[in-house]
């Protein structure tokens, strides 16, 4: 009997030494073995149905959103076109939070692949092979988060042109651009795709209506944000300066 017990806690040490502590403070912190690792944000009445998750530093990681009365909220993730339908509860900020701590969606401030697909496979039954990962929603295709953009050789300094959604430098197509718009809660959004030469994604950007704020996601690399001139910019004028700031990067 004695052994039995002693075999049985050997095979349970694994599992011990791969539990976490996870701690959700009132102001969103999320804190992994006593570390702070993310911050997540909630909102929408009794029930929370819209929920932000930020690193540390600020940066927007991941994104949760429910249409009106839907019983799941749809989970998506800065700079890939990757999703998942995530069940809606009364104590859900708190299960999600959990989720991505334990499968280690986060890793030292930024998301990770490995994570991403662990989250993706339990609540969609998918992920894709290798790195590849397949939006079920808006993107017919395949994405690769971890591989750098098809650059056009050009001269980087020459002016550039946007015509129905064609981007043009020094005389040469250099990629695409797209936009779409979205009303959730009341807030309209300015949401854009910008892709290389081959079309494949190599960053998103959104901008809400009454804000000067752009963020823009790259497929490869971090999340950073631009200032609009003002909150009414047109949208050729948006066009052009994200643009503009993805060439500055070396994203385009």
């Amino acid at each position: 009997m004695k052994k039995i017990m002693l075999w049985a806690f050997a095979l349970f040490i694994p599992f011990l030494l791969q539990a976490q502590d996870v701690d959700i403070k009132k102001d969103g912190t999320v804190n992994v073995d006593g570390k702070p690792a993310f911050k997540i944000e909630g909102k929408q009445g009794l029930v929370e149905t819209s929920f932000s998750i930020y690193n540390m530093n600020g940066d927007f990681l991941i994104g949760a959103d429910a249409a009106s009365g839907e019983s799941h909220c749809v989970v998506t993730f800065a700079g890939s076109n990757a999703s998942l339908d995530y069940p809606l509860g009364f104590s859900t900020k708190k299960s999600l939070a959990k989720d991505i701590a334990k499968m280690k969606v986060i890793k030292d401030g930024q998301l990770n692949p490995e994570g991403m697909k662990r989250f993706i496979a339990k609540y969609n039954g998918r992920a894709d092979q290798g790195m590849v990962m397949t939006d079920r929603n808006t993107y017919q295709g395949t994405v690769n988060i971890n591989v750098q953009p098809n650059l056009v050789d050009r001269n980087r300094s020459s002016s550039i042109f946007i015509n129905g959604g064609k981007i043009k430098q020094d005389f040469k197509e250099i990629g695409f651009i797209e936009m779409d718009k979205e009303n959730s809660y009341g807030k309209i959004t300015q949401l854009f795709t910008v892709k290389d030469i081959s079309g494949n994604v190599i960053a998103t950007a959104q901008k809400e209506m009454n804000s000067t704020d752009i963020q823009i996601y790259p497929t490869y690399g971090n999340p950073f944000h631009i200032q609009a001139a003002q909150s009414y910019e047109n949208d050729f004028a948006l066009q052009e300066r994200i643009v503009k700031e993805l060439i500055k990067r070396g994203k385009l």
